[in-house]
């Protein structure tokens, strides 16, 4: 886990920092203009997404060992996992929204797999231990990826009002 270190605390600082960015630029574009039908929505998720990639680093970077950092793992992911498919099957019943393929892929489908993804990682940490620690940074990238590219499409669907 020690050679993982610095990726975890990379990987949660990015997810902090631009959560915080996510704030302050939906504060300013709800206050310059009417805010878009689902903005509200679509940040919630996408805070939701950056939130748990934060828990699950700050878990990674406990000095317990591997069985209980899997263990621990599983309350974010079974939370993006339920927050992921709740937020895909409600996407189609925000007022004045119309889903497009994207939205559906890298809001809804991505965030969900990934999550699953989180959950087999966190229980092959339980049994497997060790060879488990490659798969949760490669999922943990992959989600705070998916939140910089949702973060930076609500930023410019925002604007374009």
């Amino acid at each position: 886990m020690d050679a993982w270190h610095d990726v975890f605390v990379v990987l949660g600082t990015t997810a902090a920092a631009l959560e915080g960015l996510v704030f302050v630029a939906v504060s300013v574009g709800v206050t310059l203009k009417q805010p878009r039908k689902g903005l509200a929505e679509f940040t919630g998720q996408t805070v939701i997404n950056f939130t748990l990639a934060l828990v699950a680093c700050v878990v990674a970077l406990s000095p317990v060992g591997l069985k209980i950092i899997g263990a621990v793992l599983l309350a974010p992911g079974i939370l993006g996992l339920g927050s992921g498919v709740w937020f895909w099957w409600q996407m189609h019943l925000i007022e004045g929204y119309e889903p497009v393929k994207t939205d559906w892929l890298f809001y809804g489908l991505l965030p969900v797999i990934d999550y699953a993804l989180l959950i087999l990682a966190a229980v092959s940490l339980i049994f497997i231990a060790g060879s488990a620690i490659d798969m949760l940074v490669a999922v943990l990238v992959i989600l705070v990826v998916l939140c910089i590219r949702n973060s930076y499409d609500l930023t410019i669907w925002a604007s374009m009002q």
